[in-house]
């Protein structure tokens, strides 16, 4: 039979271990569980990249190409979805989908820096983005939200962010089957969260 002692003894190591082994979890198993750390990195599809490509070429500036679009939308550039292509140093390119009385809309726009904010025509003239309602960082972009828009980007949100010299603008309509701000913003999130960079010549 075991002594107080010894019982007593055997305790204390017990919970010294079980402590470090907390410990340890606390610390090292964090940084494994981390869904951002551990997120693999985005790529281009491969049923996107050529069209993107030559996009960005014709460009002649970053393009980024998005990894994700909200279904049921495809993003493939002269794709069954792909509505508007306007090329230039300000470039536009738009995807819709209709069915019934829903209506997804998608448009993806770059203004060089000295183009920006860019105005809409009307007495007086307008700009084409107005009435911020929130700021956020995005796959390391500064992120502006706009819901008073102009143009291709009437009762859309929008989500605008700077970067090579360019202002990029992401929006979509907000009508079912993503009926609320909340939902729109919760997908250009995700489709600004896989937004991977296209450089002339690739």
């Amino acid at each position: 039979m075991q002594s107080d002692g010894q019982l007593r003894l055997r305790s204390l190591t017990f919970c010294a271990s079980l402590l470090a082994l907390l410990a340890a979890c606390a610390c090292g198993g964090g940084a494994a569980a981390d869904p951002v750390s551990s997120r693999p990195a985005a790529t281009c599809p491969a049923t996107l990249e050529p069209g993107w490509q030559q996009w960005t070429n014709r460009i002649g500036a970053v393009v980024y190409c998005p990894s994700y679009v909200p279904p049921p939308i495809t993003a493939e550039i002269d794709g069954q979805w792909n509505t508007a292509k306007a090329p230039g140093r300000r470039w536009q390119l738009g995807f819709a989908w209709l069915e019934h009385d829903q209506l997804e809309h998608l448009v993806f726009e770059g203004y060089p820096d000295v183009a920006w904010p860019p105005t809409c025509p009307g007495k007086p003239r307008r700009p084409c983005f107005a009435d911020v309602v929130g700021k956020d960082t995005i796959n390391g972009f500064d992120v502006t939200w706009y819901d008073h828009n102009q143009a291709s980007h009437w009762h859309h949100l929008a989500a605008a962010f700077a970067a090579n010299g360019y202002h990029y603008v992401v929006s979509m309509h907000i009508i079912d089957p993503y009926g609320s701000e909340q939902k729109v913003r919760a997908a250009l999130t995700r489709t600004l969260q896989g937004l991977v960079p296209l450089r002339p010549g690739g």
